[in-house]
């Protein structure tokens, strides 16, 4: 769950590595191609599952598992590694992060990141996230809460909960900011 609240926050953060690439900026909207477990899953503290279940052309339903053996609060960092696909081949763009996941992750979701805990039981739904089961069924993310503006493109976005430096939690998603087209036709069926 954790996690995947950094990949929601992903999408609004990933505007902000286009510094410089004004021609390839503009207006458009976040799709989730696909999410899965990172490689060698069993090697992070803390495993966290996901999928994602395609509802209809313009939404997505987010299914999340983890068992935290430890509270999650403010001391925990987080590191998103970034990659563009570029002549069909996924290639390093950007690194981002911070010291602090959850104002990381406020910052970045706007009242998705609410709503996640919510429904993942935490009460209340805000930091720390207290030790225990945590799963997550049918989420929706607001698209709306996302950022607008972004760099258009397919991206692999690797995302890491830290703790003290070393890598925790692990998830990978395939996400693409594309121009809002008239139609509004929805070719993210990768899943």
């Amino acid at each position: 769950m954790l996690l995947t609240l950094y990949s929601v926050f992903t999408f609004g953060a990933l505007f902000t590595t286009c510094y410089g690439d004004a021609e390839l900026l503009g207006e458009g909207r976040w799709l989730v191609l696909s999410m899965r477990d990172c490689e060698d899953a069993d090697q992070y503290d803390i495993i966290m599952t996901s999928s994602r279940t395609k509802i209809n052309r313009t939404h997505d339903s987010f299914n999340m598992h983890l068992d935290l053996d430890r509270e999650l609060n403010s001391s925990y960092g987080i590191e998103v590694d970034i990659f563009k696909l570029i002549d069909g081949t996924f290639k390093f763009h950007h690194t981002m992060g911070g010291d602090d996941f959850c104002e990381f992750a406020k910052k970045h979701t706007g009242d998705n990141w609410n709503k996640l805990l919510a429904l993942g039981g935490v009460d209340p739904p805000d930091c720390p996230i207290p030790t225990g089961e945590i799963k997550i069924n049918e989420f929706i993310v607001d698209y709306q809460q996302m950022e607008k503006t972004g760099l258009y493109g397919t991206f692999d976005v690797i995302v890491y909960l830290l703790q003290e430096g070393h890598r925790i939690i692990c998830t990978q998603w395939m996400l693409r900011f594309e121009k809002e087209h008239d139609d509004d036709d929805d070719d993210d069926d990768d899943d």
